[in-house]
């Protein structure tokens, strides 16, 4: 899988810039608005899977005790560069399905806002959050973050003028129910909501909110990005006060799952 991964983040996109546009960065304002309401004074915070750093740089700037774990060495790379003297931040290099070198217990609130988009097995999936959930104070909190299913059919394989939807069938991509499939050269797995039910009831996790990161964002990222700031603050607006309804959640590029230890 490192392979795969390592091709993607060095040679097709940039994932520093996947938050710049204003389509892009309504995910990572609505992440950082649920992160910060659960933050308390003083907290450790581990980010595994952090890429280029935009939130665990964001944080520790906030003054939080932060650790950054990132698989990838290109995306390491980039996150040092953005260091300055006055930032206190340990990196890490490391696999989300084995954390042994972090202490048990450690964290307040855990985040793994990447891992789960390349992880294929739902043994693999388990593991990962087993090894986080590990790492958590009895009384923290972790946030996950998946990519939905159905919006992914919508915005790929129903586009245009079908041709995309007939070679997905073709090629075995799809299940009766319409399911992605997807392997490792595929670089993103994508899910459903009651497979994230199935997987928090596997590791006795216990749901505090289930949120719509993006949810409609992009399918209307052209329109978003012509806002002007005022006309793209309403839609912030509009965009938190729904992002919590379960009935829409589904249709969401990304959901981020926000439970605790289910003691």
């Amino acid at each position: 899988m490192t392979s795969f991964l390592e091709e993607y983040y060095t040679d097709i996109i940039a994932e520093e810039q996947r938050f710049c546009s204003q389509s892009g960065k309504v995910e990572f304002l609505t992440t950082l608005k649920y992160i910060e309401d659960y933050l308390k004074p003083n907290a450790k915070i581990l980010e595994i899977g952090a890429g280029t750093g935009q939130y665990s740089l964001y944080l520790s700037r906030k003054g939080y005790e932060v650790t950054a774990v990132e698989l990838v060495q290109r995306n390491i790379d980039v996150l040092k560069s953005k260091l300055t003297a006055e930032d206190n931040l340990r990196i890490e290099q490391g696999n989300a399905l084995k954390l042994d070198f972090l202490s048990k217990e450690a964290y307040d609130l855990i985040l793994l806002l990447g891992p789960m988009y390349h992880l294929y097995s739902q043994a693999d999936r388990v593991q990962a959050l087993e090894q986080a959930k590990k790492r958590l104070k009895p009384k923290g909190i972790m946030m996950v973050a998946y990519i939905m299913n159905e919006s992914t059919i919508i915005q790929w394989a129903l586009k245009g003028d079908g041709s995309n939807f007939k070679e997905i069938l073709a090629k075995g991509m799809l299940t009766e129910d319409f399911h992605c499939l997807s392997q490792e050269k595929d670089i993103f797995q994508m899910i459903r909501l009651e497979e994230i039910n199935a997987l928090n009831d596997s590791c006795h996790l216990q749901k505090e909110k289930l949120v719509a990161t993006d949810l409609f964002t992009h399918y209307i990222a052209s329109t978003v990005d012509n806002y002007d700031s005022e006309t793209f603050n309403h839609y912030l607006n509009y965009h938190y006060a729904i992002c919590e309804r379960q009935e829409l959640v589904g249709a969401s590029n990304h959901v981020l799952d926000i439970v605790r230890h289910n003691h």
